[in-house]
């Protein structure tokens, strides 16, 4: 049923948003609204039918914008070369999952067209298009941001699709080590606290990117319920990437000014950690302590293993979704949990050194072709690689995928540029046939 609803769905919303929004903010408050649903109705603990919805719909939805008249601003540069990396990521894991695991091809495919259609539209932005993106995703910040504080406050269970149960019945509300045993950490719809960590770290970073576009008690606002969410999340690897970012932000302004204020900011935060070291050192004592901890630092151990398996699989992986497996196979770590949490391991494990090494090449690309404020929310995601196994979420998915796509705003056009630009351009061969007029005006005269 909900499937039969996804295309008018995605129909409806595009068209409703094309008569609403101006053709310049178009793409960007598009791409911001399907990563703000594939946050709230794709998740674990969502059903299947309203994951398959939101993915059918977003597909639909994301084909009718990039097929719709553009502004008259656009990016200066050709074909993202993300376009054929992102296909050959995606093809090399649906090859081998097709001959190893034809079950877990569905789920590749869906990403596959997401993230092909995701970086087709941000590819066509133009600077409002850049601007609305931004605000709309400090606005998927702030849904979570409540739906969190609905959660710790009044239901005491995610709002929308409560707790993932283990096979074993227990749900996953673990308590939050920052807090206290008494608190369990705030997920959101995310269905698990570190997506909800990283939705909220995107949203600082990026709060702080468009400071002066906001009011200031606003600003002040948001940055405050943004940090107390990163603490609720319980998500200590999601702390480290906000300040990593957050540092990022501050070292890169764009006047010698700002930067320099930066490095304050940035200095004083790190007198601050000395001089609680104590406590600091806690914390890192309790993480290295911790299930969690040993967990990824054991997968890891694998690698020697993984890389050992006989060439073919070594190079290509043993298909997506085959995790299971692996455990069985004593690959990975097998303790129980059979979780990897490390993206870059598992990568590795499920498609191969070829794989992996895509992955990285996609990263780096993404980084080099972006500016400062794009490396500010791509950093994050880069420290989270090694925190959990995101590239099994389609909301995490489209948010790497954003942020590695986003163009450095210089390259692109405003409506003015391109008006002048226009402008030029005619005014070449009216000077021409001026140029002509006169030369046949003194040769008459001769």
């Amino acid at each position: 049923m909900l499937i039969a609803l996804a295309a008018p769905l995605g129909a409806g919303l595009f068209f409703l948003l094309s008569t609403l929004v101006q053709p310049a903010r178009l793409r960007g408050i598009a791409v911001a609204l399907t990563v703000t649903a594939l946050c709230l109705f794709w998740s674990r603990t969502s059903p299947q039918s309203v994951k398959d919805a939101t993915i059918a719909a977003s597909l639909l939805f994301l084909a009718l914008t990039a097929l719709s008249p553009r502004a008259h601003a656009s990016i200066r540069t050709s074909i993202s070369p993300l376009i054929p990396l992102t296909a050959l990521f995606f093809g090399c894991a649906l090859a081998t999952t097709q001959l190893t695991n034809p079950e877990g091809v569905g789920f590749l495919l869906r990403l596959v067209g997401l993230s092909l259609l995701l970086i087709t539209v941000v590819g066509q932005f133009t600077r409002d298009d850049i601007a609305s993106l931004r605000r709309g995703l400090i606005a998927n910040g702030a849904i979570q941001v409540a739906l969190g504080l609905i959660e710790l406050l009044i239901t005491h269970r995610p709002v929308l699709w409560g707790y993932l149960i283990y096979g074993n019945g227990r749900g996953l509300n673990n308590e939050n080590h920052l807090l206290g045993d008494a608190v369990s950490r705030v997920q959101g719809s995310l269905g698990h606290p570190i997506p909800f960590s990283v939705v909220i770290t995107i949203a600082l970073v990026l709060l702080l990117v468009e400071w002066k576009t906001f009011s200031r008690p606003w600003a002040l606002l948001l940055l405050a319920l943004f940090a107390a969410s990163l603490i609720l999340s319980g998500s200590r690897s999601g702390i480290l990437a906000a300040i990593l970012g957050v540092a990022y932000v501050l070292l890169n302004g764009k006047t010698l000014s700002s930067r320099w204020r930066g490095l304050l900011a940035v200095a004083a935060g790190a007198a601050a950690i000395a001089l609680n070291a104590d406590s600091v050192g806690a914390i890192v004592g309790e993480l290295v302590d911790s299930g969690s901890f040993s967990n990824r630092q054991g997968n890891l151990s694998y690698v020697p293993a993984l890389l050992a398996r006989p060439p073919w699989e070594s190079l290509w992986g043993s298909g997506a979704a085959t995790q299971q497996l692996l455990f069985d196979r004593g690959l990975l770590l097998n303790n129980g949990l059979n979780v990897v949490d490390n993206q870059l391991v598992t990568t590795l494990a499920t498609q191969g050194v070829v794989g992996l090494l895509l992955l990285v090449l996609l990263v780096l690309v993404g980084w080099r072709a972006t500016d400062a404020a794009g490396r500010a929310a791509i950093l994050p995601m880069v420290v989270m690689l090694c925190s959990f196994d995101y590239l099994a979420f389609a909301s995490m998915v489209s948010i790497l995928i954003v942020c590695l796509a986003m163009p450095r705003v210089e390259t692109v056009l405003t409506a003015d540029d391109r008006a002048c630009e226009e402008g030029q351009q005619a005014s070449k061969p009216m000077a021409k046939m001026r140029n002509i007029n006169r030369e046949t005006t003194q040769a008459i005269s001769i």
